[in-house]
């Protein structure tokens, strides 16, 4: 037996949900030194965002300790400052652990934003989730943050549409091609793979490409970016375009609908990369937990634009039951050869086998290199 455990959570009435994310964020210790982080920016840094002042106590008292030392954690100060703003940590009823954590990431960047500086500069005009610190300069990203970006491309010309992007705080995988529960998937690496594979999106979607080769057959851009429905946009080497070619108004041009392929990558992969696995299926018109195995494994090495990453297991959090209740625990990795599951204030080693075994509703992986 390891000389070396972690503690428990009190449940507070029906917060196994919020326990099991606590394990899960825990076991991140790119998450704990971004909190500590925030915490260090400024003067006074506790006094302007106290609930990260109080996430941080929480998580440090759940770091590894000697086993004789152990006692159960009490989160209640950090669930008092969560009921301020939502019912769903005060109702004494059982939640969702995804809801919750995504709820948790939300308290902590409200609290970021208005413990800036009130000032006009560039970085009031960037998206909210790139955090500043307090003194209004650039701090670490948030290591749960990802940048996923969606491809569109004409099915006909085979041209792309500029990418657009989005941040993500998880990456919501379905056990199934279809929400019907039929043919799951096998194994986590099948999930991802349908995420990011391409589907058909039937238009209308104007091909801007193909509308400029009908008025210049010689073009070679292999960017569709044309804009005919603002002249505004038009650059003046598309004015160029429409006067040398004698088209006096591009917006008379007979739309050209096609239909695209559309397809997701991942662009900035995150530190800690979090799956959520959903385990909802539509049957006979009414929703459904699907309860089955999806395979997964300690290591998770990922395609990124530079170079591959590999990411190590860190947390799998598990809901037991059907989809109308049930009960939340967590495996978490102490050490690189330990393992432990916990139930609230109940902890017990297990091994790397039985964690597979687990049946996954979050999956926490870490980066393993930089």
């Amino acid at each position: 037996m390891a000389d070396v455990t972690v503690p428990g959570l009190r449940n507070l009435g029906n917060t196994c949900y919020f326990n099991a994310v606590l394990q899960a964020l825990a076991a991140s210790q790119f998450f704990q030194e971004y909190v500590a982080g925030l915490i260090d920016a400024g003067e006074a840094a506790s006094e302007q965002r106290p609930f990260a002042a109080v996430l941080q106590q929480c998580l440090s008292d759940l770091s590894p300790q000697p086993r004789k030392y152990i006692h159960s954690v009490v989160p209640r100060d950090l669930n008092c400052m969560l009921s301020e703003d939502t019912s769903m940590f005060r109702g004494m009823h059982q939640q969702d652990a995804e809801e919750g954590f995504q709820f948790i990431m939300e308290k902590l960047e409200k609290e970021i934003n208005q413990s800036k500086p009130d000032t006009c500069s560039l970085s009031t005009l960037l998206p909210a989730r790139a955090p500043f610190t307090a003194d209004g300069t650039s701090a670490p990203i948030h290591p749960f943050y990802g940048l996923t970006g969606n491809l569109l491309e004409c099915n006909v010309c085979q041209k792309a549409k500029p990418i657009s992007t989005d941040y993500f705080l998880d990456l919501k995988l379905s056990l199934c091609p279809f929400m019907d529960g039929q043919r799951p998937f096998g194994t986590l690496r099948e999930s991802l793979l349908h995420y990011t594979s391409q589907e058909r999106v039937e238009g209308p979607f104007d091909c801007y490409d193909m509308l400029a080769k009908r008025v210049e057959q010689s073009r070679s851009s292999g960017v569709c970016d044309i804009d005919l429905d603002d002249p505004h946009c038009w650059t003046p080497d598309q004015r160029v375009v429409w006067e040398t070619n004698g088209v006096t108004d591009p917006l008379d041009i007979a739309r050209t609908h096609a239909t695209f392929l559309r397809h997701v990558e991942l662009v900035r992969p995150p530190r800690v990369l979090l799956f959520h696995i959903n385990r909802n299926v539509y049957v006979s018109d009414t929703i459904v937990k699907l309860d089955v195995h999806l395979a997964f494994d300690d290591r998770l090495r990922l395609t990124a634009p530079l170079e591959p990453i590999t990411y190590a297991l860190v947390a799998v959090v598990v809901h037991h039951g059907n989809e109308r209740g049930g009960h939340y625990t967590c495996y978490r990795r102490v050490t690189s050869s330990h393992w432990v599951h916990i139930s609230d204030e109940h902890v017990v080693d297990v091994s790397i086998a039985d964690v597979r075994r687990a049946k996954a509703y979050m999956l926490l992986y870490e980066m393993m290199s930089l």
